[in-house]
């Protein structure tokens, strides 16, 4: 009965992790339409998956209930027939000791009672009683609880396997060959203590996704024994790609909270920040924190690493080592493997709810508060890719605008992400390939919510086609340009003197820390259903220099989707360069934009209908002027 009632719980919360994913997937495709554009059927798919959840979450909760009754049971009867067979034996030594003693009696008695036997010298014949001895009394030992199970413990050990990891290091070695040889280390002796470890990657040579800012990967499942973990680590990665620092940790973050009850641990080994525009407060959030025993980062540079130590500082539950050499790394190695784990924190308990009358739909059966099965042994290093943390994001509104008399064609809408699309308002929206297939769900229409999300203001602006480089291809195929403002950003679009060629275009922009809060530039380039083919064409390049330095936008390419809407990607500039007082230019393959793997970021380069920069996603309200000149593509 045990058993199965375990087997079942284990099921429902394989169940409700696929339908979260399956949430958190609609979602996504959901934020690309614009307010009153989104599909009816993606609305009720939402609303089912919602339906679902709540109704497992109620199951979940009764079978626990069910399962701690379930186990008091054995504990009982086992109890009951300890305490039983020491009462029988208890009674079988009183009699045993009561019918000696009768005997004994008996047998004194008889002998007053049996007549003298005659002599000669009548002597008197010595009574000899016996004394019963009488045991003590036994004492009931009492039987000691069996030893609770200890929680499992589970670490993520996250290596940076990027480019800047091929530097030199003292002693030497390589930082790679130094973070790699850390990695082993601490994951064989965590193994050799019972914890499940595994080892996730970003960056490398030949790895899933060539190295992007968006796929982090683990090269094997978790497991805890320390011979496995040696063989899979017997390879050392080649560096190669980018520093998705923030990426790996939230891909760590969401395969650790697929399990329920234990300890989790990230470990990050980096030779220094994220190299893909995101900051470390993505991840290190006080909602994100109350999830993680503890969190080691150990930096493999020359010099401390500001946003690290003030996260430190401002109470984020991480230990952060800096190693400059093979000696200090083998010594934090040895000090983070012994690391006793403190007590984790448990999850929080659903509050139940009423069961919702929908059949569940399910997905395959995965462990939940076990390990995962042991992984084959490695096949050539060849790694499985993980899935991406699945954000919740805010629906995109769409936008609107008066149309006037100018040889632009009339616009109503700009496709513009209002919320970085990922778990907080402060990092670059991630993706992955997911390997699990689309489902299917039966839904009965519902009305459709009203949309919350602040206006964009659409604005037509004058030509401004001294932007672009002399001769410049675009030049011909541009039909309109236009400025956009959304919950209190606002923008100042000018042509000035002083440009790099000429006259230059000029962005004063202002930006608050609120959802939906941005402003920007757009060109519009052929007609609005099929753009213009930019596949002749290998890269986009412009002149860029701010008024102070430091400004940090963001350029999209978009693609028109039939019925109305947009499929857009984009692109940091500071990836590309660190935006500073003088003019530099900055060239963007045209192929990093096709990088996207959620339906909503496959943009193709055979219809562009608008180039754009943004001022989006600011931690604190925020303003500032940049110059822009000589747009083009070659």
């Amino acid at each position: 009965m045990f058993r199965s009632i375990s087997d079942e719980r284990a099921a429902l919360k394989q169940e409700l992790a696929a339908h979260k994913r399956n949430l958190h997937n609609l979602r996504r495709q959901k934020a690309i339409f614009g307010v009153g554009e989104v599909p009816l059927h993606i609305l009720n798919k939402i609303e089912e998956e919602e339906r679902e959840i709540r109704s497992i979450e109620a199951e979940l909760q009764q079978l626990n209930q069910a399962i701690e009754a379930e186990a008091q049971k054995p504990k009982q009867k086992t109890l009951y027939w300890k305490y039983g067979c020491l009462v029988a034996i208890a009674l079988i030594i009183a009699g045993a000791l009561a019918i000696l003693f009768i005997s004994m009696l008996s047998s004194q008695y008889l002998a007053w009672l049996r007549p003298p036997t005659p002599t000669s010298t009548p002597t008197k014949t010595p009574v000899i009683v016996l004394s019963p001895t009488i045991a003590d009394t036994p004492t009931l030992t009492p039987v000691p609880s069996p030893t609770p199970t200890p929680t499992p413990y589970y670490v993520e050990i996250v290596v940076d396997a990027s480019e800047r990891m091929s530097a030199g290091f003292e002693g030497g070695t390589t930082k790679i060959e130094s973070a790699w040889q850390t990695a082993r280390d601490i994951a064989r002796i965590r193994a050799q203590q019972g914890q499940f470890v595994t080892i996730r990657l970003f960056g490398g040579q030949n790895s899933p996704g060539g190295g992007s800012c968006l796929i982090s990967y683990s090269l094997f499942d978790f497991t805890n024994d320390s011979r496995q973990v040696i063989d899979y680590l017997a390879e050392l990665p080649t560096p190669a790609g980018e520093a998705a620092v923030a990426t790996a940790l939230l891909d760590a973050s969401d395969e650790l909270q697929a399990y329920e009850n234990i300890g989790r641990e990230i470990i990050l080994l980096t030779g220094g920040e994220d190299g893909c525009g995101s900051t470390l407060s993505v991840f290190y959030n006080s909602d994100n924190q109350a999830m993680w025993t503890q969190t080691f980062v150990v930096l493999f540079a020359d010099e401390e690493f500001g946003p690290f130590i003030n996260l430190e500082a401002q109470g984020a539950n991480i230990c952060y080592d800096l190693v400059r050499n093979r000696e200090e790394a083998e010594d934090v190695a040895e000090e983070v493997a012994n690391s006793p784990p403190p007590t984790p924190t448990p999850m929080p308990t659903p509050i139940p709810l009423p069961p919702s009358p929908a059949p569940a739909t399910g997905g395959g059966p995965q462990p939940v508060s076990t390990p995962k099965p042991p992984s084959p042994p490695p096949t050539g290093g060849v790694a499985t890719v993980t899935h991406m943390p699945m954000p919740t994001v805010t629906q995109s509104p769409t936008p609107t605008s008066t149309s006037t008399n100018t040889p632009t064609p009339t616009k109503t809408a700009t496709s513009t992400p209002t919320t970085k699309p990922t778990n907080t308002p402060t990092s670059k929206p991630t993706a992955t390939p997911s390997p699990s297939p689309s489902i299917t769900l039966t839904s009965t229409p519902s009305a459709t919510p009203t949309p919350t999300a602040p206006p964009i203001t659409l604005t037509p602006l004058p030509p401004q086609n001294d932007v672009y480089a002399q001769n410049c291809p675009l030049i011909g195929q541009t039909t309109g340009f236009y400025k956009f403002e959304s919950n209190e950003a606002t923008i100042s679009v000018s042509l000035v003197s002083g440009g790099h060629t000429g006259q230059g275009l000029r962005l004063d922009f202002t930006a608050l820390n609120l959802p939906n809060s941005y402003s920007g530039w757009e060109v519009v380039l052929g007609d609005i259903n099929n753009g213009i083919d930019l596949t002749p064409y290998n890269s986009l390049t412009f002149y860029i220099r701010g008024a102070s330095g430091g400004e940090t936008p963001n350029v999209w390419l978009m693609t028109p989707i039939a019925g109305g809407g947009y499929r857009r990607y984009y692109r940091d500039v500071e990836t590309y360069k660190q935006v500073t007082a003088q003019w530099q230019e900055v060239v963007i393959s045209l192929e990093h934009f096709t990088r996207g793997t959620l339906p909503e970021e496959e943009i193709d380069l055979q219809h562009i209908n608008k180039i754009q920069v943004v001022f989006e996603w600011y931690e604190e309200p925020t303003s500032g002027t940049i110059y822009i000149d000589d747009l083009c593509v070659r």
